[in-house]
Formats: C-alpha cells, sequence, structure tokens
C-alpha cells in the first residue's frame, strides 16, 4: 500500500520511494503492479457487487470534484477505464461502449 500511496498520491518517482521503504527499484515496481491489481479486483467485485444488489445500471458515471491534483484525478479515471471496467464489462458479458455511440 505504501508504494502505491507514494506513487500515485505523493508522486514519488520509483527511486524516491526505494529510498523511502528501503528496497530496491525493482521491489517497488513489482508493489505498485501487484497493488494495482489488487485494487482493481476489489473495485470490479464491488461494482458487480453494487449491480447485484440494484440490478442493471445502462451507465456508469464517474465525477471527480475538487480534485486538489487534477493529474491524480485523470489518473484515477484511466485507470478505472483501462484497468476496472474491462473486467466489469467481461463479467456482464457486454462490452464497452466507445464514445461514438
Amino acid at each position: 500500500q505504501a508504494a502505491v500511496a507514494l506513487y500515485y498520491l505523493e508522486d514519488c518517482s520509483y527511486r524516491e520511494i526505494a529510498a523511502i521503504l528501503e528496497v530496491p527499484i525493482g521491489t517497488v515496481k513489482s508493489r505498485i503492479a501487484r497493488g494495482i491489481g489488487q485494487l482493481k479486483e476489489f473495485l470490479a467485485d464491488d461494482i458487480l457487487a453494487f449491480r447485484d444488489k440494484v440490478g442493471d445500471f445502462g451507465t456508469l458515471l464517474y465525477a471527480g470534484k475538487d480534485w486538489l491534483n487534477p493529474k491524480l484525478g485523470k489518473r484515477s479515471m484511466q485507470l478505472l477505464a483501462e484497468k476496472v471496467m474491462p473486467k466489469v464489462n467481461a463479467a456482464i458479458g457486454s462490452s464497452a461502449r466507445t464514445a461514438a455511440e
């Protein structure tokens, strides 16, 4: 968790994180990748559980309000679109809709 938080929330480099955590850079990279993978699974499972509870929802809207760090807000939306939603869409048997639709 610390590596992910330092990378995404504090905007630290791999080298800075390695120094803070006193681990090799390769360990930092693997912890970040593993952490994002776990977060992806957690979020996708939560979205699917919510869908099971309330029923099908046509469009899932993600909105950020008052982001202190616009770069982080944009990255959060990108990760949701690129990492989480493909799993959600595959689980419900539909494909992601394009902006053109």
